[in-house]
Formats: structure tokens, sequence, C-alpha cells
């Protein structure tokens, strides 16, 4: 005795197809979901051009020179902007791109491209601020979206020229020890190892 669904062969191919159907859409959303996980590169402000701080302290009459690093598993081109909390005083000078190739500027959008597959931690920028010596504490410089992004996220490409979402791993703290927080770079509070900010994406 054979079951048929439906009670006849047409009906059942139609379900079979439906059923086909919706597992390939929920594979196709696993797989892209799985993508947006993906970090292929965090860029973030700086005080020191190694990329070892996160904190800035702005005391005194002083200029203040903060840098945009990338940390990258291998991109050709990132757009973001650098956005300053109300608060942060100092007065902007100057910024220099280190990288060949740019439209736009820093604070209202920029669009980087490296000319070369980049990995590591690469240098994107340097930007140059009069401080004053009355930044708020706790205010701060911080990589955000491009305005013109689509959909409010950091923008990255990466070397096989896939658009993917990028992250910044914290804020740069202004004056930090005066005030109620605590610097993200901060040993036992977070990791900034570009190898756990990839393995929490995962």
């Amino acid at each position: 005795m054979k079951l048929r669904l439906f009670g006849d062969r047409g009906a059942s191919r139609t379900v079979l197809a439906c059923v086909f159907s919706v597992l390939v859409v929920l594979v196709v959303g696993m797989s892209t979901w799985a993508n947006a996980q993906t970090i292929h590169e965090a860029v973030t402000v700086f005080s020191d051009p190694n990329g070892g701080s996160c904190t800035l302290v702005d005391d005194s009459e002083a200029p203040l020179s903060v840098y945009v690093i990338a940390k990258t598993s291998g991109t050709v081109n990132s757009r973001f902007r650098v956005a300053s909390s109300e608060g942060f005083n100092a007065d902007y000078l100057s910024e220099v791109i280190h990288m060949p190739f740019h439209t736009g500027d820093l604070r209202t959008g920029i669009d980087i491209t490296y000319a070369y597959c980049a990995i590591g931690a690469v240098l994107l920028a340097t930007m140059t601020y009069a401080g004053h010596g009355t930044s708020s504490p706790c205010s701060y410089l911080e990589v955000q979206a491009h305005p013109e992004s689509y959909d409010g996220s950091i923008e990255v490409i990466t070397c096989t020229f896939d658009t993917f979402r990028g992250v910044t791993l914290g804020p740069l703290l202004v004056n930090s020890s005066q005030g109620q927080c605590t610097p993200w770079c901060v040993v036992g509070v977070r990791s900034s190892t570009w190898g756990a900010v990839k393995a929490f994406y995962r």
C-alpha cells in the first residue's frame, strides 16, 4: 500500500517543492547571518601610532595627536567617519591620510583605498587638535559609520572585493582618570587583541 500526500501525485510534488524552498531560504539566511558575524576589520582611534593606548589626556594648552588604525585580516578599503562627543573641547587643526587614495575627510565621512591587500595593524590617518586643558572627563573620539552608509555601519571591502561590516574596538577616552569611565583596552576589562575581537564575533 502506497501513502500519497493529499491523495494525488501533483499535490505531493507541490508540498515537496514548498519544503525544499523553505530549506533553501533557511540555509541562505544562515549563511548571510554568518557572513554578517565575520569581522574583517576594526577601525579605531588611538593616542599612539602603534595602537596601544585608548586614552588621551587634555590638561594643558598643547597640541594633541590621535591616530586612526585599522586592524585587518585582509582588506583594501574602508568607509567611516571620526566623531567627537560633547565635552571634547580641543580645536581641530589638521589631518594626514597615510593611504594613497581617499575621498572626503575624517570628520564628515571618508572613503579610503589602500592600493594593496592590508593585513595586520595599518595606520590610516593622523589627526591633530589644539588642546586647552578643558575637555570633560570621559569625553571621547570614536570611529562611526559614514553618513552615507547604506546600513548605518562602518563598511570595509575585503581583498576578494566583498563588502562587509566593520567595527571599532572602542572609543578613545579623554581624561578618563578624572571620571567614572573605564578604558576598553585595560587588561582584564576587555582584550584589545585582534584575535580576541574576531573570536568574539564568530
